[in-house]
């Protein structure tokens, strides 16, 4: 299966990948080379899916796990993907950077919809309010 690619939205990109689990968790225990390994292909798949997207002044991401079980899930622990996912838009050139200045990240969440299935969406919006 090819990488996805982000698909234009109003006011961005949204980009899904098949992911029932996340590639990284705060609650992993890796070995860290395997935990690098992992870090290396979260952030490659964002740089692949923004290749060629055209350079922002700021964006705001957003990250959003469907899941079709009950299962007690911690939003926390998405985090450790979400940063990776992030460190890849910046390197496709998105924007310079991923601090707070060129990139509002918000908190992940997870959706239950028991029709759906599991995947990982991330929503990459223009933000015109540069911070200083």
């Amino acid at each position: 299966m090819p990488d996805p690619l982000a698909l234009p939205v109003a006011g961005g990109w949204v980009v899904k990948y098949p992911w029932e689990r996340l590639p990284l968790s705060m609650n992993d225990r890796l070995h860290p080379m395997a935990k690098a390994k992992k870090t290396a292909a979260v952030r490659k798949a964002a740089a692949v899916a923004f290749a060629g997207v055209p350079a922002q002044e700021r964006v705001r991401v957003e990250m959003i796990w469907w899941v079709n079980t009950r299962h007690r899930r911690d939003a926390e622990n998405c985090v450790a993907t979400l940063k990776p996912w992030c460190d890849g838009l910046v390197d496709a050139g998105l924007v310079p950077d991923d601090t707070p200045e060129w990139m509002v990240k918000i908190m992940p969440e997870i959706r239950y919809a028991r029709e759906v299935e599991a995947h990982v969406e991330f929503r990459v919006t223009y933000c015109v309010n540069r911070v200083s």
